[in-house]
């Protein structure tokens, strides 16, 4: 190889070097595409549009508890208001959160002379199930640290109903 040949090819390098500088000056820092080289949605004041993923929560509950739950507040509730009836529910939970009864929804409700009013024979209506997932659902993410509006504090316990509706109590 020549001493020309040599110095041409030395010229073309740094040629090259400059083009791609000035390309990437003129792109102005780069382009505006993610990684996976699409470019991120923009709303209409030009913002990106971000989708930020719901965390996933673990239930704390089967079906067989949602059922059980229905057949108690038929027996208990079935003629309260929804309030009551969620009510009734979140009583039932409370025991289950506390170490003094069965830590089981199951074995809160069927404890000898407790919940005279549920039933495994009881029919399951479609509104109280909605009421029991509903409030299911609630209490298992509070237990997960999730802040949930409750309709009754967990210190309440007791319930005893005069036909009409329920009343809740800390204490027996």
């Amino acid at each position: 190889m020549n001493k020309y040949t040599i110095i041409i090819a030395q010229v073309c390098a740094i040629l090259l070097a400059l083009i791609v500088m000035i390309l990437l000056a003129l792109d102005k820092g780069g382009s505006n595409a993610d990684a996976d080289g699409v470019p991120p949605e923009v709303d209409t004041d030009g913002l990106c549009v971000v989708e930020v993923a719901e965390p996933e929560y673990e239930m704390y509950f089967t079906e067989a508890d949602v059922t059980a739950l229905a057949q108690m507040l038929y027996g208990e509730a079935r003629g309260c208001t929804v309030d009551n009836q969620m009510k009734c529910v979140w009583c039932v939970l409370n025991r289950v959160d506390d170490s003094r009864f069965p830590d089981t929804i199951i074995g809160v409700l069927s404890q000898p002379s407790q919940f005279h009013g549920y039933s495994p024979d009881f029919p399951v209506w479609d509104e109280l199930k909605e009421v029991a997932l509903d409030v299911l659902t609630r209490w298992s993410l509070e237990k997960q640290g999730v802040t949930v509006e409750r309709e009754l504090p967990n210190t309440y316990l007791w319930f005893t109903g005069d036909s009409v509706q329920n009343h809740f109590r800390e204490e027996y």
